[in-house]
């Protein structure tokens, strides 16, 4: 049996941000993955659809990307993660809130989220562990992921 600490140590640390440009009406999500000790990103574009969740539908699809990934159903780079043991980082609290029930979907994007956050839980049989980081504070993989978000909203 593995105890609370062991998790920690073999989990898959995974960190995630949104971002919304309102000059290019775009949305970034961005995501950084710490596995076997290497610093894995990754950025993409979100479909734009409502106005008052801009950069929180960035967010959300970030981590249900990096769940993806730690599946094994989409690569990161050229590499597979399959894992069960997963600690999302994150700095808007509904990442949490909703994937935990304690705040209830009302929105698209929340139902969503919510909605394939507890499949991949379900059919895979992750173990999700969460953690709240001050945005802008200095957090080294939270400010990668958030500039990897921002990039994401800067073409044209």
């Amino acid at each position: 049996m593995i105890n609370e600490k062991e998790k920690v140590r073999n989990s898959v640390q995974i960190f995630v941000d949104g971002s919304y440009n309102k000059d290019t009406n775009l949305t970034g999500a961005g995501i950084i993955i710490l596995y076997n000790e290497e610093i894995l990103k990754k950025a993409f574009l979100v479909k734009t659809e409502e106005e008052h969740s801009w950069n929180i539908n960035g967010e959300c699809h970030a981590v249900l990307e990096a769940l993806a990934i730690c599946v094994g159903k989409e690569l990161i780079g050229d590499m597979t993660i399959d894992e069960k043991y997963i600690v999302i980082n994150y700095d808007y609290l509904g990442i949490e809130k909703w994937a935990t029930g304690e705040w209830k979907a009302k929105s698209k994007i929340a139902k969503l989220y919510v909605k394939e956050f507890n499949n991949y839980v379900s059919t895979y049989g992750l173990k999700v562990s969460f953690n709240k980081i001050k945005s802008h504070s200095g957090n080294e993989y939270n400010d990668m992921a958030d500039k990897l978000a921002y990039s994401m909203t800067q073409q044209k």
